[in-house]
């Protein structure tokens, strides 16, 4: 596997229920609501961050192996130390790119070459995005059967449900954004 659809495609794919997924989504949208919004952020970024490492770690706990488990949490601790002491720029890139590299790990992404450890996750974070409208329209070309299209279909929830509380929530909190999107 090479390119982009490596780092969507793990190398033992389970069907999970959607249900799963939409909850974690449900979730972790209200938790970020209730961390984020109208406070400060500092400590509530960490445990946004370990709240979607949770997040993950339950949508794919079938297909996780033990050794991955530890090396995943080394990862996460790695990542959220920063971020627990000081959050500025810089530990929150180490804890994001952290995060990424989290999810592809839990995900059971083969890490091919030493090079890949440090570009998967800076890949995953800049293509990852803008990955949904070429999976969505595959989905609709692919004709498999209704409840797989459903299951992929649900991988982009988590994503796409966290940037819309991200983007209203940046919406609320500055006056400028505020008025452009009314006048939409």
């Amino acid at each position: 596997m090479t390119g982009t659809d490596a780092l969507s495609t793990p190398a033992h794919r389970d069907v999970r229920p959607a249900s799963l997924k939409l909850s974690v989504v449900a979730a972790l949208a209200a938790l970020s609501d209730w961390l984020i919004y109208g406070h400060n952020p500092g400590f509530s970024v960490a445990i946004l961050f370990a709240a979607v490492g949770i997040g993950v770690l339950c949508v794919n706990r079938r297909t996780l192996q033990p050794r991955r488990g530890l090396a995943a949490g080394a990862i996460a601790l790695l990542a959220l130390a920063p971020i627990i002491e000081n959050l500025n720029t810089l530990s929150f890139l180490f804890g994001l790119i952290g995060l990424a590299a989290f999810a592809l790990v839990v995900s059971g992404f083969e890490f091919a070459t030493p090079r890949q450890y440090v570009f998967a996750p800076l890949r995953l974070l800049a293509v990852g995005p803008f990955r949904a409208a070429p999976d969505l329209a595959a989905m609709a070309l692919n004709k498999q059967l209704p409840a797989a299209n459903i299951a992929q279909l649900s991988m982009w929830v988590l994503p796409i449900a966290l940037g819309a509380v991200f983007l209203a929530l940046f919406a609320a909190a500055n006056p400028m954004i505020e008025s452009w999107m009314s006048a939409i």
